[in-house]
Parts: C-alpha cells; structure tokens; sequence
C-alpha cells in the first residue's frame, strides 16, 4: 500500500513526502511515546525487491530528513527495519536487529524509502514508540501503550512541518 501511495503521489506531481507512523520499540533504552526519526531502514518486508534486485537497508531523503530533525524537538535518530511478517518477530531476529543499531520495526518504512529513492521522490519519515517489546523472555510481556494523547501531539507536530516546506 505505501509504494501504490508513493507510485499515485508521483503520477499526481507530488515530489515531497512526510510519512508519519507507529513502531514497536526494542531497545533497552527505547519508550513508548520517543519520537524516532529514522535515518535508515533495514528491508525485511516484500516491497523494496520489486524495486531492486538486492538492497540490505534504505534511507530517507537527506534534506527532508534534516528538515525533519531540525523541526521535531526530543526526537531520537536512529536505524529501523520494516517487516511484514509479524508473527515471525522473534527475541533472535530482534537481537540480529540491534547488533545493526536498530531501535525497533515498523511495517512500511524501508518500503517509502527505497520505492522513493527510485521514484526520485524526497522522502522522509517519522515514527512514535506505540509499544515495547520484552528485550529477552525474562522481561516483562508485551503490553500496548499508546495513547490517544501521545498520537495526537505527534501528528501536529508533522503536520505543521509537513506545511512548512
């Protein structure tokens, strides 16, 4: 869905895009409701190799990045991977994941950056923690954590930088 979105932007002359989402958390020092700014996705979802015959990871736009960073106050920057696969989200997979820096997973961030890169479009995203995951099987279970508060001060957020540009 974010890439026919990106493939629909691009026909309609659209050449910036602001992505605004949801991850799950992972790193020990990562909280529900930390704003990440991602400067780099790893591609574990299905989309980016329609795309390319072989890409490990994707990155955002860097001026739109930048604009991003310099808007969003107490925002952490920091690597990602998208994966559509939920169910084989493991405390091993995850593990791999953060020996690369990762601090969490979404579904589509990997995919608006390479299918964006492609379509030589400028694009960017930001994320909220909305849930953390147990590090290992002795932690605390998964409990969801966002809030109806916590999604609304992130999206005016991107909103209004999203309009300045």
């Amino acid at each position: 869905m974010a890439a026919d979105t990106l493939e629909i932007l691009r026909a309609l002359g659209v050449r910036n895009v602001v992505s605004a989402g949801l991850m799950g958390g992972f790193a020990r020092d990562i909280h529900v409701g930390d704003v990440i700014i991602p400067n780099r996705a790893y591609v574990e979802e299905g989309t980016s190799l329609h795309y390319y015959e072989s890409i490990e990871y994707s990155e955002p736009d860097t001026a739109l990045f930048q604009q991003l960073a310099d808007y969003i106050p107490n925002h952490k920057t920091a690597p990602i991977v998208s994966m559509d696969a939920i169910y084989r989200q493991t405390f091993y997979k995850e593990a791999l994941w953060r020996q690369k820096g990762c601090v969490g997973v979404d579904m589509e961030t990997s995919a608006l950056y390479s299918v964006g890169k492609y379509l030589e479009l400028h694009v960017a995203s930001v994320s909220m923690v909305s849930d953390r995951h147990p590090v290992s099987e002795a932690d605390e279970t998964w409990e969801w954590g966002m809030t109806k508060e916590l999604r609304q001060k992130m999206l005016r957020q991107v909103i209004d930088v999203a309009l300045s540009l």
